[in-house]
């Protein structure tokens, strides 16, 4: 049972809570794939859309993750400063 609540307790998050998350970064994941896919096929369509993907999932699953014993300054992620907001002025600006 230990293995089992090992990684939920790192990360700090119930069963479901971590079964949310990790659908969702599977969707994001899955997303930038197709993008890249497509992308290697006609370079001019999603030449952005899979770094600022890995980006964002990076920002939101290693930066963004505020651990109690972890005191990390988190103001340089004010609005309009991160990875999610330029994923989102992306997707606005070809629309």
């Amino acid at each position: 049972m230990k293995r089992w609540s090992q990684h939920l307790d790192e990360v700090n998050e119930t069963y479901f809570e971590h079964m949310g998350n990790a659908m969702s970064f599977a969707g994001h994941m899955l997303t930038g794939a197709i993008a890249c896919a497509i992308h290697a096929v006609m370079p001019f369509f999603f030449e952005s859309t899979g770094s600022n993907r890995v980006n964002f999932l990076y920002d939101r699953m290693v930066v963004m993750r505020k651990r109690p014993d972890d005191p990390t300054d988190f103001s340089k992620f004010e609005v309009g400063n991160n990875s999610l907001n330029a994923i989102t002025s992306q997707s606005t600006e070809h629309s």
